[in-house]
């Protein structure tokens, strides 16, 4: 809860017992799209509306949590839109 209670369990030899593990994958904050469902910051190919050379290509573009490990997904997203980034290139 603070540092004092990190220094306090380390003098007192740290116990994995009381170690608690969390990792979360946040989803939805820019959830792709080209208005069909509704406003979005995103274009299909995650590149930012009205903002010139700004592309999004993680987690944030995936509508909501998938129930699975969304790392295949997230790659496949950034690839798919830096492939897009490259192919509009002058």
């Amino acid at each position: 809860h603070s540092l004092d209670d990190m220094k306090r369990e380390a003098a007192a030899g740290f116990s994995l017992a009381k170690a608690n593990l969390m990792t979360i994958h946040l989803f939805s904050s820019c959830a792709l799209g080209d208005d069909a469902f509704g406003p979005s910051p995103v274009d299909a190919f995650g590149a930012v509306k009205g903002v010139s050379n700004l592309h999004v290509a993680d987690a944030s573009l995936i509508p909501e949590a998938p129930g699975a490990n969304p790392q295949g997904t997230v790659m496949a997203l950034a690839y798919r839109a830096a492939d897009h980034f490259l192919a509009t290139l002058p």
